[in-house]
């Protein structure tokens, strides 16, 4: 039995050959914006900000994470998308929209410390398959300068 992955060349080759004549009515041409394609891949977090490693990031920072695709919101939550000082989870509000999780710290970061960010593996996309691996991302606030 062949695996989606394996003909997906083949769906490709067909759509690009399918799709060499004129369009049907209503059917968006070369300057309309992209459709969102569902991806094959396992979830992932594709970015954060403040990113991995950030240094000199402003106390009123927000946390967002951009997943590979969207996510099922009801598994993101207080226990899965976290951000930490030291061993203590920061006091946040959570937003979650399609592919797109932020983090509001309810009060201004500390100066001059490190927080980490993380996304459990108990995360799943809309088709119900969870993170392969945690997430985990280092950033430093600035450091505060006397006058």
């Amino acid at each position: 039995m062949r695996r989606i992955r394996d003909l997906l060349p083949l769906a490709v080759l067909v759509g690009v050959v399918g799709g060499c004549g004129e369009r049907a009515p209503g059917e968006p041409g070369p300057d309309s914006e992209p459709e969102s394609v569902p991806s094959l891949g396992q979830l992932a977090v594709v970015w954060s900000a403040p990113a991995d490693g950030a240094t000199g990031v402003a106390r009123a920072a927000t946390v967002t994470v951009q997943f590979s695709e969207p996510v099922d919101p009801s598994s993101v939550n207080a226990d899965s998308f976290v951000l930490w000082q030291e061993a203590t989870a920061v006091a946040t509000d959570l937003a979650v929209e399609g592919d797109v999780g932020v983090l509001t710290p309810r009060a201004l970061l500390e100066f001059g410390v490190s927080y980490t960010i993380t996304v459990s593996r108990t995360v799943r996309d809309t088709a119900g398959r969870f993170m392969p691996t945690e997430y985990r991302a280092v950033f430093t606030t600035k450091v505060n300068q006397v006058p």
